[in-house]
């Protein structure tokens, strides 16, 4: 069929308005509004969808008076254009892309205008929305930067300013040690080393939360971890120590970055060596095994344990549930392990029980390449 057998018959105004029932009839069916306009901008047919968005509170207001008339004047001149028309209150606001083209005659000209509407209402909504948690991230990177630069500030201080007073304290008390000589006794002696002693636990201590400060600002380089060579690995460096039996299972590879993963598992494997050194025949167990969309791992021993009460308190910074006098350490270490998991997107947590033994487990996000179907929970 060509074009002139498709083509309306001439835009006269009665042929057109003959025609309207049938022509409602067809647009009806549509769940669009659309509407048909002679070449003299009045308005021949349209369908329920257009009638009631005509009827909506604030519509004829958004078309406007130069709206309309521009749409259809473009149209009549062969020149097809939309515009994205608004109304409604801020909590019920309605968004519809409003159409016009023209409606051609057996000799190809505009005998009339069709105007077409797409709602647009709840795309809108979401790129609004999209705006929104776009500022709402600005805004927080804005934070993160700043403080950032707290942070920096905050290390230049404890490197720098913090430092130059111990090193007096230290400096003077060798001083003092050495002037008095024979004067001091044995008990003015271990008091004087008491205090040099402090001194240099205390910049050990500004070392290890410098090292934690880093491993929260440290770039990334996320890669595909075999993860049981990245425990013996660790285990090279950390196992001479351990004197027992170290078990380690097949482990799920996982997505993320090497460094930082291998301190995850110095810290960890320590953590064991040192809670089970009081037993007869220490013992330390390393397994993981894929559980929904995560990696999990976990770091068993048959050491002294805790109590689950304070579990909560095992993952901060300077907590510590056993004397230092017992188990020698400075709270760091499993801290910067929930640091180093909650960067990757993951989860820590432990399980214990007093002289019973205790797990530590994290868990990392899996990907669709990480984990073979092999790798099933302890209990599947």
């Amino acid at each position: 069929m060509n074009r002139d057998e498709q083509a309306l018959p001439p835009p006269a105004a009665a042929s057109l308005r003959g025609n309207a029932a049938m022509l409602v009839d067809v647009l009806n069916g549509s769940a669009d509004p659309i509407a048909v306009f002679d070449s003299a901008c009045r308005l021949l047919v349209a369908n329920r969808a257009w009638n009631a968005l005509s009827g909506l509170a604030g519509y004829a207001d958004a078309l406007g008076d130069t709206l309309l008339p521009r749409l259809l004047a473009h149209a009549l001149e062969g020149e097809s254009q939309s515009a994205l028309v608004e109304f409604g209150e801020a909590g019920d606001r309605r968004s519809y892309e409003i159409s016009a083209s023209p409606l051609p005659t057996a000799e190809g000209e505009a005998g009339g205008v069709v105007l077409g509407g797409r709602e647009l209402t709840g795309q809108r909504r979401a790129e609004r929305t999209v705006a929104e948690l776009n500022d709402r991230m600005r805004g927080l990177e804005r934070e993160i930067t700043e403080i950032g630069h707290e942070l920096e500030s905050l290390s230049y201080t404890v490197t720098h300013d913090l430092r130059a007073p111990l090193r007096a304290v230290d400096g003077f008390a060798d001083m003092l040690a050495r002037r008095a000589g024979e004067r001091l006794d044995e008990e003015d002696k271990r008091l004087l080393g008491v205090v040099r002693e402090s001194g240099r636990t205390l910049g050990r201590l500004f070392d290890k939360l410098l090292a934690l400060s880093r491993l929260t600002r440290q770039r990334m380089a996320p890669t595909r971890i075999e993860m049981g060579e990245l425990v013996r690995d660790a285990w090279l460096d950390i196992g001479p120590k351990f004197h027992g039996e170290f078990q380690l299972d097949a482990l799920p590879p996982a997505t993320c970055d090497r460094i930082l993963l291998k301190q995850v598992w110095l810290h960890l494997l320590d953590n064991a060596i040192k809670f089970s050194a009081h037993r007869a025949l220490p013992r330390i167990m390393v397994d993981g095994w894929c559980s929904g969309h995560e990696c999990v791992y976990r770091v068993r021993d048959n050491g002294i344990g805790f109590d689950m009460r304070y579990a909560g308190r095992l993952f901060g910074v300077f907590q510590r549930l056993h004397a230092v006098d017992d188990f020698p350490g400075d709270g760091i270490g499993l801290a910067s392990v929930s640091r180093v998991i909650a960067r990757h997107g993951g989860r820590v947590w432990a399980e214990g029980q007093r002289d019973a033994g205790a797990a530590f487990h994290f868990a990392l996000p899996m990907t669709n390449a990480d984990a073979p179907p092999a790798f099933h929970p302890p209990d599947a």
